[in-house]
């Protein structure tokens, strides 16, 4: 049986820009090619069918909802057990300007929502798991959001890392502590609730321990 050719042409066009990418990490336009290939592949339409069956999703979209922008002043006078505190004091450590977590890119259709939503979710995710902002971080929260969302991203950012570090992984982190982080991130996120759903921002205030437990988060 012959594979569609147009499905044959675009699977070879993504992993040319994945090739792209991981040769030159530090290249900011490698990267939107991968994530704009991806976004309209059958893979990507199927991803955004499914985060619009995330109720929290869809109650978004209809009532318009978007997070109020980040306060830093407020979220550093919250409780040390907040989520918001956490956040912060995440930020702060990476030195990090929140004004740029907020994309300001105009909302026109549902796409649009889910991709400012995820972006959006990004860092508080980092706190909710806490997966480090480090190479094996980042790829532990790529396996927590290919489970919470299907995201074709994730996979292949993931595929084309493991494929790097057989190649060569003496210019690799290790790879067992690799292979952890992926274990652990995808099992948190087929677990959990999808946090990019719940309206975290409405509730900075709320303990961090309590968010996990409402999320199932470990």
């Amino acid at each position: 049986m012959l594979f569609n050719l147009n499905l044959r042409i675009e699977a070879l066009l993504m992993l040319t820009r994945l090739e792209m990418t991981l040769k030159h990490p530090e290249n900011f336009e490698a990267v939107v090619a991968v994530a704009e290939g991806i976004q309209r592949s059958a893979l990507g339409k199927h991803m955004m069918k499914y985060m619009l069956s995330q109720s929290g999703i869809k109650e978004m979209i209809q009532d318009k909802w978007r997070p109020a922008p980040i306060d830093l002043n407020y979220l550093e006078k919250l409780p040390q057990e907040s989520l918001g505190f956490h956040y912060v004091s995440a930020l702060k450590a990476q030195g990090v300007d929140p004004n740029k977590l907020f994309d300001h890119k105009s909302i026109d259709d549902d796409k649009d929502f889910i991709l400012h939503r995820l972006k959006e979710t990004h860092d508080i995710i980092h706190v909710l798991t806490g997966f480090g902002t480090d190479e094996i971080g980042e790829l532990g929260i790529q396996a927590f959001q290919l489970a919470q969302t299907r995201s074709p991203l994730a996979l292949l950012l993931i595929f084309g890392v493991i494929l790097k570090m057989l190649q060569d992984d003496d210019e690799f982190f290790d790879f067992v502590k690799l292979m952890h982080a992926l274990s652990r991130g995808f099992e948190a996120g087929a677990t959990a609730k999808c946090v990019s759903s719940f309206r975290l921002e409405e509730a900075w205030e709320k303990p961090l321990n309590d968010w996990k437990a409402e999320l199932s988060l470990p």
